[in-house]
């Protein structure tokens, strides 16, 4: 092995080392410059060292056109790198283009998994009183220890229609809005008279409507995970993305929680 080779391995794995510790650096205690700066001489070693061994394979010539490829690899690398650091700080641990790509049973399996709390927020949730078992499944939660709390839209609210896009889908409208909060409330309250017979109840159950403020997401919580639909514009939930986090210390789950805590702080309990 050449004098120049050596050099070029050792270039690529220092670089590579680099990395690694710049990984193992990325906690909340360190200073983040200090992983950024890793991050930095390491991209800039593994740059010299393949550059230099494509130039070596290649004859020697330095080639633009293999360069400008070598420099958008190096640079995809370097945003996915970024992307994974920060989808481990924040906790997002799946981001789906469309909400309905899970599916129903994935959705209830969810559900009927958690231990400790359930916070399920939205403009009507009506779509999760589709699946048959669902009040049943909230009343075994609430047997079986879990603190559960529903908020949905007041239909008295005065910016209930803020979200209510008829003008981009045609069979979404006011009336049809107010009948799924109603059809949400009856769920509820079958839920309420369920819970009221039970005598060795562990969890507790509570329903709260938004009066003031407006939800423009639908949160909802399984004990340490979040799942999150933005409310878009042109088109319904099950068309919009789905974020899913993880980790009740991460920064991601936080800010959704405390979206959650903020309304239902404001909105108090229901006669």
């Amino acid at each position: 092995m050449s004098e120049k080779t050596r050099a070029t391995v050792i270039f690529i794995i220092v670089g590579f080392l680099l990395l690694v510790i710049a990984y193992l650096t990325e906690k909340p205690d360190l200073p983040h410059f200090i992983s950024e700066s890793l991050i930095d001489a390491a991209f800039v070693l593994l740059t010299v060292g393949i550059v230099s061994l494509l130039w070596g394979l290649l004859g020697g010539e330095p080639l633009s056109v293999q360069i400008d490829s070598l420099s958008n690899t190096v640079s995809s690398v370097r945003t996915s790198v970024r992307l994974l650091a920060d989808s481990r700080e924040n906790g997002l641990t799946r981001l789906l283009r469309l909400s309905s790509a899970c599916s129903a049973s994935d959705w209830m399996g969810r559900l009927t998994s958690a231990k400790q709390a359930v916070d399920l927020m939205g403009y009507t949730l009506h779509v999760w009183t589709r699946t048959s078992t669902f009040g049943a499944d909230v009343v075994g939660l609430v047997r079986n220890g879990v603190t559960v709390r529903f908020l949905v839209m007041d239909s008295t609210n005065p910016h209930l229609e803020a979200l209510i896009k008829s003008q981009q889908i045609t069979a979404l409208n006011l009336s049809q809005v107010k009948a799924e909060l109603e059809g949400f409330q009856n769920q509820v309250r079958s839920i309420q008279q369920e819970i009221r017979k039970l005598s060795d109840s562990k969890g507790s159950f509570e329903f709260r409507t938004v009066k003031q403020g407006l939800t423009v997401n639908q949160i909802c919580r399984f004990d340490d995970e979040i799942r999150v639909i933005p409310y878009l514009w042109s088109v319904v939930a099950s068309s919009s993305p789905l974020l899913v986090i993880e980790g009740a210390t991460t920064g991601l789950f936080k800010t959704y929680q405390a979206e959650f805590e903020n309304l239902w702080e404001i909105n108090g309990p229901n006669s």
